[in-house]
């Protein structure tokens, strides 16, 4: 099997958008619903999605690598999102950004990064679980959200709902602070971009750093 994805084949897929909303953080306030539990709103077909499943990821061994999706943003900014048995992981160029799983590491993305990936096809869907926020930015966000899902046309009936669970689990304790000589970071447990936490991964932080501050200032001047 071709463990290569276009981003392409994923947009009417019912089943994918299901599968990796299942991985978000996110949740339902009111109802106390973990994201998982909030999609049985969409009352999937059980054995339809596990016969998906079968025919959409090989059998695998361990936490091997099942598919990934991949592509380049610019000459010098390319991405890779990898579907292991256990875990998704996110990467810009070779640089880990951050994974949904059992040891989650997210709030990655400031706001106006995120947005400037919105020109490329679903890719702010796929890395939207990255996305880190303030409360100040909740109403934003929730409406980029709503404008994103009737681009997937299975999850249209609900968005709004889909699109407040999602918010939800996107806001930090606290924000991004722009620090000199290494540009932006945060406070937030498991982000990769709290360097005081993760103190190994500055050097890359510091590249990759630079290279999205030049990709959001391209996209805000197109």
């Amino acid at each position: 099997m071709d463990k290569s994805i276009s981003v392409k084949e994923l947009e009417d897929s019912l089943f994918f958008w299901y599968y990796y909303l299942c991985w978000f953080q996110g949740y339902d306030i009111d109802n106390e619903l973990n994201m998982d539990e909030a999609l049985e709103v969409l009352q999937i077909d059980e054995l339809a999605f596990a016969n998906w499943k079968q025919q959409f990821f090989p059998a695998s061994i361990n936490n091997e690598i099942l598919r990934s999706v991949q592509g380049e943003l610019t000459e010098e900014l390319s991405f890779h999102i990898q579907f292991r048995t256990h875990e998704i992981v996110f990467f810009l160029n070779d640089t880990y950004i951050g994974n949904l799983g059992g040891h989650f590491e997210a709030w990655f993305f400031t706001l106006d990064e995120l947005k400037s990936f919105a020109c490329f096809p679903l890719l702010f869907m796929l890395f939207l679980p990255m996305l880190g926020i303030t409360t100040e930015q909740k109403q934003e966000t929730h409406a980029l959200i709503m404008q994103h899902l009737p681009a997937l046309p299975a999850l249209s009936d609900h968005a709004t709902y889909i699109a407040n669970c999602i918010t939800n689990g996107l806001i930090m304790a606290n924000g991004f602070i722009k620090q000199e000589r290494v540009g932006q970071i945060n406070t937030q447990n498991h982000s990769v971009r709290n360097i005081n936490q993760y103190p190994t991964h500055t050097e890359n932080i510091m590249t990759i750093n630079k290279l999205l501050a030049k990709f959001v200032q391209k996209k805000r001047h197109e």
